[in-house]
């Protein structure tokens, strides 16, 4: 990823890190004032890209493979809400992608965009879902599942819920108030 013209690799790097190192935390604006709003995006962008093509793929996957000598019923109910929680992740990832982003880029550009809706409550419903798929996995499956497989799409939710919970806080705690204070510089 190329950073922007005034943020270090080093900043973003440190910032980030601190994100998935330290639960609850939260930059400082004097921190915030090292990275630029661009290099946020760019990583959001990505780590979009990765939780598509690579996250969801190798769970879905996972979720298949032990679901295989579950019964229908048990198979239904799981990919069923597997595929509404994939498909409500992918809606607000496009949301994110197609208005919030390219809002942000406009302010940075000094204009005045039609202002989108940008907060903080709305990535709340893609963790907890997250966290019932898994209660739902552990709740239905059958006792003659691949033990191993089992253990492995657990892992595989509890990996995407901290990994989600960490990229909401990049959003909520960094792209967000970057988006507010220029709003009130382009007033």
């Amino acid at each position: 990823m190329k950073v922007g013209k005034e943020t270090k690799l080093s900043d973003l790097i440190d910032l980030v890190s601190n994100i998935y190192t330290y639960d609850g935390y939260v930059p400082s604006p004097d921190v915030l004032s090292k990275v630029q709003i661009s290099d946020i995006i760019s990583y959001l962008r990505i780590s979009h890209r990765y939780y598509v093509d690579v996250a969801l793929g190798g769970l879905e996957a996972t979720i298949h493979s032990v679901l295989e000598p579950c019964d229908e019923k048990t198979r239904r109910v799981i990919l069923s809400f597997y595929t509404t929680y994939r498909d409500e992740m992918f809606t607000h990832f496009r949301y994110e992608e197609e208005k919030v982003f390219p809002y942000a880029e406009a302010l940075l550009a000094g204009e005045r965009p039609e202002a989108v809706r940008v907060e903080e409550e709305d990535h709340t419903d893609i963790v907890e879902k997250i966290d019932d798929l898994k209660n739902i996995v552990t709740k239905y499956l059958p006792a003659g599942c691949d033990p191993v497989e089992s253990i492995a799409l657990l892992k595989q939710l509890l990996y995407l819920s901290d990994d989600l919970r960490k990229h909401t806080a990049i959003e909520d705690h960094i792209l967000v108030p970057m988006i507010r204070r220029m709003e009130r510089e382009n007033r």
